[in-house]
């Protein structure tokens, strides 16, 4: 997806990426916000629906670390938005309170699938074809963009443009450990710092 974005250039993508955050905004707001209520002499959650949010919408990726330092480290392209949730919340009697997130830490995949399935529905309405399948270690559906006839070459772009995910997976080959608090762990260590790239460098590039 982000190889069509940014390489490719096609910016209906962009706006396909803007309405899956949304929708995920949006979903978590309706379903995973609750608040801390005392009734009673008792504290119980109460369910909210209402939460501020701000988006952050970033082109790359974290560079993968090289042992060769003098290979310079351009990040691979990685369309992606972080969501900031203030910790408030209007309850039904008009007053703010705190946010209780579990639902949301729990529910974490789910949400990411919701996102991968949107961005999947977008590009599929803008023309693309696209294989569906299943992460083997989550069983969480997946997708990518099926290049076709017109660029024989994706598949080859996405291993050349998909450093971080190999470095993080050959860490877990080389640990044997595959579950999610691990694989974040790998993400994690396996990241160099971040490094500021005009638009045209990256593109360039």
């Amino acid at each position: 997806f982000s190889i069509m974005c940014l390489v490719a250039k096609d910016k209906r993508l962009e706006e396909v990426q803007q309405k899956a955050v949304e929708k995920v905004a949006h979903y978590a707001e309706q379903n995973m916000i609750y608040t801390r209520v005392q009734e009673d002499g008792n504290m119980k959650y109460e369910k909210a629906d209402n939460i501020a949010c701000a988006y952050f919408t970033h082109m790359t990726s974290r560079p993968a670390k090289r042992e060769d330092s003098s290979v310079e480290k351009v990040p691979d392209p990685g369309l992606h938005t972080h969501l900031v949730f203030a910790n408030a919340t209007k309850r039904q009697d008009g007053k703010f309170r705190s946010v209780v997130f579990d639902k949301y830490y729990d529910h974490q995949l789910l949400m990411g699938e919701i996102y991968r399935m949107e961005l999947e529905r977008g590009a599929r309405e803008a023309g693309y074809q696209t294989n569906l399948f299943r992460d083997k270690k989550s069983g969480r559906w997946a997708f990518e963009i099926d290049g076709g006839s017109t660029y024989t070459n994706l598949d080859k772009d996405i291993k050349e443009f998909s450093t971080r995910r190999s470095d993080i997976e050959e860490m877990a080959v080389k640990e044997g450990k595959f579950d999610s608090k691990s694989m974040a762990f790998f993400a994690k260590i396996t990241r160099d710092e971040k490094i500021e790239f005009s638009k045209e460098a990256l593109e360039e590039n």
